[in-house]
Parts: structure tokens; sequence; C-alpha cells
């Protein structure tokens, strides 16, 4: 009986969370219907969103994510330099630039991080945008995002790619050709 009562307030809690949605805070960023019409309403592909961003600031690119705002669709380009890390918003229809941020990292940390996954792409068989044309052609769908694993290896690019409103994505490997 007096477990009951101390596993109550606990039952509410958790019930609160499933009600608010907030259980659900790992939500990917494409899942929701509004995010996935935007990546279907982008006019510049990723491979041109890249080279826009690395003449843009210097650095290589390691990841590409889309994000929505009220204006419509963008591009968000991280780019790694040295000890800083270029980020590149690029309007998704005119291929535009919105911004460019550049921070420093003082972090011993992030400067190995952000060398580790240079040196990786650098030295990789298989170039970013031939991994992004790769993808293109496995999903047979448009490329939307893009990113680097390198926690693990083999090292991998992730790309996302959407076809008819769904949401598929491709590994591949630094080393495949």
């Amino acid at each position: 009986m007096q477990y009951r009562y101390r596993l109550a307030p606990l039952a509410v809690v958790l019930l609160a969370f499933v009600l608010t949605g907030c259980a659900s805070f790992y939500q990917d960023d494409l899942d929701t219907l509004e995010n996935v019409q935007a990546a279907e309403s982008t006019k510049i592909p990723l491979t041109q969103a890249v080279s826009i961003a690395e003449q843009t600031a210097k650095g290589t690119p390691i990841e590409i994510r889309i994000r929505t705002r009220p204006a419509g669709p963008y591009y968000m380009v991280k780019l790694i330099e040295g000890d800083a890390t270029n980020y590149v918003a690029l309007d998704a229809r005119s291929g535009s630039i919105l911004d460019v941020d550049r921070d420093r990292h003082l972090a011993r940390w992030l400067k190995r991080r952000n060398r580790s996954a240079r040196l990786q792409i650098q030295y990789a068989d298989l170039s970013l945008s031939d991994a992004i044309t790769k993808a293109e052609l496995i999903a047979k769908g448009r490329a939307i995002e893009m990113s680097v694993d390198n926690e693990r290896y083999p090292q991998f690019y992730e790309i996302k790619s959407i076809r008819n409103g769904k949401v598929s994505t491709t590994k591949l490997d630094f080393d495949t050709k």
C-alpha cells in the first residue's frame, strides 16, 4: 500500500511527458511534414551548396543540414579550418549567402576532433561531391543533408536523401571508390 502512494507521483510525471510530447525530444529533424516539404522545395543541389560555402568561408565541409525559417528552407554548412569552425547559412532556393559565422575553439578536445575529421576527409578515397552523387544514385532521390561520422572506424559519410516525401539515409565508407 505504501509503494502505491510513492509511485503515483512518478506515474503522473511520466504521463505528463507522454501527453505533452516531451518524451519525443530525440525526433529526427526531417520527421515533421513541414521539414519534408521544405526539403522537397530546395532548388540548389547539395554539391552546389558545398561549393558556394567553400568559396565563402575557408575550411573543409564536414556537415550540411537543412533548416527551415519563415522565408523558406536554408542550408547550414559547417566547415573546419585549423582551430576554427565556420558556419555558412545559405538559401536553399536561390543559393544566396544568409550568414557567415566563425567560432574559434580554445578547448583542446574540439581542436583535436576538428583536425581528426578534416584529415580523414582529406585522405579519403571517396570525395565529398562523389559521395553525394553516389548517395543520390543509390537512394534514387535528391541529397539534402550530409554529415561525417568520425566516432567509429571505418569512417563514413552519412547522407540523407528525399524522394516522394520519404527520407532515406545512405552511409558510404571513406575508402569506397
